[in-house]
C-alpha cells in the first residue's frame, strides 16, 4: 500500500445494527457531544476542536466526502444531523409540535437545487 494512503477499517453492520445505532444517535443526540478537529478549509489554520452541531453544512458533508476513515457512529451522527437541517426539524425533539424550524444562518440553508428537490 502506498504510504501516502490511510488504510479504511470497514465496519460491517446488520440493518438492525445499523437502525440501533441511528436510534442511538437520534435519542442522545450525539451530534452535540461529538467533537471534530479542522485546520480549515485549506488546513493551514490553527487546530479549532468544536462539536459535530458547531460545523457548518458544508464542512459536514466534506466530512463525509473526504474522510473515509470515521466510524459508524460518526457517519451516523453526521447523517443525522444532516438530515435534521434539511428537513429544517428543531434541535430538540420535544419542539416537534412548535411547527417549523428555520436554519439558523446562511451556512444551514441547502442550495436551490436541493430545495426544489425536497419540495415537490
Amino acid at each position: 500500500m502506498d504510504s501516502n494512503k490511510m488504510a479504511v477499517e470497514y465496519q460491517p453492520l446488520s440493518a438492525d445494527q445499523v437502525k440501533d445505532l441511528q436510534r442511538k444517535v437520534n435519542d442522545t443526540q450525539a451530534w452535540k457531544q461529538l467533537k471534530w478537529g479542522s485546520h480549515g478549509p485549506e488546513g493551514k489554520d490553527p487546530k479549532q476542536i468544536r462539536t459535530l452541531n458547531d460545523l457548518d453544512t458544508d464542512h459536514l458533508e466534506a466530512i463525509l466526502i473526504t474522510q473515509p476513515h470515521i466510524g459508524n457512529t460518526y457517519r451516523a451522527a453526521i447523517l443525522a444531523l444532516l438530515h435534521r437541517r434539511y428537513k429544517n426539524l428543531p434541535d430538540e425533539p420535544d419542539q416537534m409540535d412548535e411547527g417549523p424550524h428555520p436554519p439558523q444562518d446562511e451556512d444551514d440553508r441547502l442550495p436551490g437545487r436541493w430545495n426544489d428537490r425536497l419540495n415537490r
